[in-house]
């Protein structure tokens, strides 16, 4: 789910927040393997598929002041996100960021690309349930 333009709130665990626009709100999930993996003689692998994990990535133009507080948050361990009054508690993606600088009228600041993991497995829903995608399948 792709979200232009929103207000997301950052913060750890409520205290040191900052509500801040962000450009885009990539919402979307990675599966998460369980057990071994087997190779097969044409070199695909099949793995068996216990649950998801829900991703964010979002792009946002922060100021100089922002883009220290970011780096700060990005450095805690209680990672919250409020997105349209879900909360998501996110571990970090990525072990390098790229800070790409840009200049306005009123001074310098950076417009990255953040990614990020939610902490716990499955699917958060509006209602701050958490579901699986894989409930019911039929194997």
């Amino acid at each position: 789910m792709l979200v232009q333009s929103i207000e997301v709130n950052f913060s750890n665990y409520g205290t040191n927040a900052r509500e801040l626009v962000c450009d885009y709100v990539l919402m979307g999930f990675e599966f998460i393997g369980g057990g071994p993996v087997i190779e097969k003689l044409d070199f695909t692998l099949e793995e068996d598929f216990d649950d998801v994990r829900q991703t964010i990535e979002l792009k946002v133009f922060l100021n100089l002041y922002e883009t220290n507080w970011m780096q700060l948050w990005l450095a805690t361990q209680n990672k919250t996100l409020d997105i349209d009054g879900v909360r998501y508690e996110v571990v970090a993606d990525f072990r390098d960021l790229k800070w790409p600088l840009f200049e306005k009228v009123m001074g310098i600041g950076t417009h990255p690309v953040i990614k990020l993991k939610c902490k716990q497995i499955g699917i958060k829903t509006p209602d701050n349930e958490i579901g699986s995608m894989l409930e019911g399948v039929v194997e």
